[in-house]
């Protein structure tokens, strides 16, 4: 399965029509360059706080190596690691059958397959933390302290690479302590370590050049604003800029905190049904990145045709998915590792609750989905519970409560007019939701050949 969702993805890597990168993808690739070129790695010239390292220093050992062509070869590799790893859980979890449908989703997964080709941090982020939890299973099975140091290695890799990581290890870690028939309190000591030591020389660094205590990185405070303001996104953007001074970014990331708890204080007690009921249609919602960035015209003009054949092949298997999650819910046994799998897409969820939802934002949590759904069509026996009314009736009331989530962007497909529904009277209709600086540029070159540069 490695290799099917190798080839997917390097298949799409050369037909992919030409584009360019956009918002964070822009952002990363001349983060990563100038560290490799102007800083030479120093990470105490780098004076980057804002982001995490490890995506940047892959950018700039790639470019440094082979240009921005293995740069994208290295996204592919990473992308495609994440097949094994889902596939191992799923067999552990619920036998072979369901690992290798498990695996075989991941590798042609569109969502997974697009990223993949595209300058994101998330496939290696993604690809690092199921690493860990595959680890963490080995380490709960066996009560391995190596496989336990192994996991924390990985999960604090993963954090360098995107924050939220950082604040599920404890869960993790008491996850591994309850561990049956013995506790298994050397490994959950040796993960905690693993990932604590892991993360050691960047917090360092930070002291070092900021003198205080940032672990990774700032990047929660702003977007912490975002999530939780009246303001747009680039009236918050300009606002945080404006803040200047000497450690200016720290200064930033206290305004910004500042500002976003003044306005939960003022919402409450209702801020988090509030929010809930605002970000969560976001985060669920029934569209990926391939979808905005033909809609915002970053592959050059699309007829409403080619945008419709792309919804058909990107949203009918995410639709298709959550209802398979939604029954395997209700169908499976809640093992340990059930347990927390699901506790950590609830976490994704309460963390997207707490800032801004996007279709993006849920890519982390996507094998979760594809694990229970394999497990729930394709598990041993006795991985399975037998059906029940309260069972029926929990598979009923999950798939009616996701349908109601995904609904109001299934509508919003049909009222923008670059489907090809309703006319288009006002071009500034198309997307205004999505924040100016997530726009695409205009296309440019076929991407490998323009990735030479």
């Amino acid at each position: 399965m490695l290799g099917l969702g190798l080839a997917v993805r390097l298949a799409l890597l050369v037909l992919e029509p030409a584009t360019a990168p956009v918002a964070d993808e822009r952002t990363w690739l001349l983060t990563g360059v100038a560290l490799g070129e102007r800083f030479h790695f120093d990470p105490v010239a780098w004076r980057q706080l804002f982001y995490p390292p490890l995506f940047p220093y892959l950018i700039a050992v790639g470019h440094g190596l082979g240009g921005m062509t293995l740069v994208a070869l290295f996204q592919v590799l990473a992308g495609s690691l994440l097949v094994p790893p889902v596939g191992l859980i799923a067999d552990r979890l619920f036998g072979t059958r369901a690992g290798t449908l498990a695996a075989l989703l991941v590798a042609v997964y569109p969502e997974c397959v697009w990223h993949s080709v595209h300058f994101w941090a998330e496939p290696l982020y993604v690809t690092l933390l199921f690493w860990a939890f595959e680890r963490l299973f080995a380490a709960s099975a066996s009560g391995s302290s190596r496989a336990a140091l192994t996991a924390g290695v990985l999960f604090g890799l993963a954090t360098l690479t995107r924050e939220p990581a950082l604040y599920f290890a404890p869960v993790a870690a008491l996850w591994l302590l309850w561990r049956t028939p013995r506790p298994a309190g050397k490994a959950a000591a040796a993960f905690l370590l693993a990932t604590v030591v892991t993360l050691a020389p960047w917090t360092a660094r930070n002291w070092v050049v900021y003198r205080t205590f940032v672990p990774v990185s700032i990047m929660s405070g702003r977007t912490l604003w975002e999530g939780n303001t009246s303001l747009t996104h680039d009236q918050v953007f300009r606002r945080y800029r404006a803040v200047r001074g000497r450690d200016a970014v720290l200064r930033q990331y206290k305004v910004a905190v500042g500002f976003a708890l003044e306005n939960i204080r003022s919402r409450q007690p209702g801020w988090f049904f509030e929010k809930t009921r605002e970000q969560m249609p976001r985060f669920w919602a029934a569209d990926n990145l391939a979808l905005i960035h033909m809609e915002r015209g970053g592959y050059g003009p699309v007829t409403p045709q080619a945008l419709r054949w792309a919804g058909v092949v990107t949203l009918v298997p995410y639709l298709l998915l959550l209802a398979a999650f939604a029954v395997g819910v209700a169908r499976v046994g809640w093992s340990r590792g059930v347990v927390l799998l699901v506790a950590f897409l609830l976490y994704y969820c309460a963390v997207h609750i707490a800032v801004h939802g996007h279709p993006r934002f849920r890519l982390p949590v996507t094998p979760v989905l594809i694990i229970v759904a394999a497990g729930a069509w394709l598990g041993s026996r006795g991985s399975l519970e037998r059906w029940s009314w309260p069972r029926g009736l929990l598979a009923g009331a999950l798939v009616l409560g996701l349908a109601v989530t995904v609904a109001p962007s299934l509508r919003a497909k049909h009222d923008n007019p670059a489907w090809g529904y309703v006319s288009l009277r006002d071009p500034r209709l198309l997307r205004r939701d999505m924040p100016i600086d997530e726009a695409p540029q205009a296309p440019r070159r076929h991407p490998l050949r323009r990735l030479r540069r």
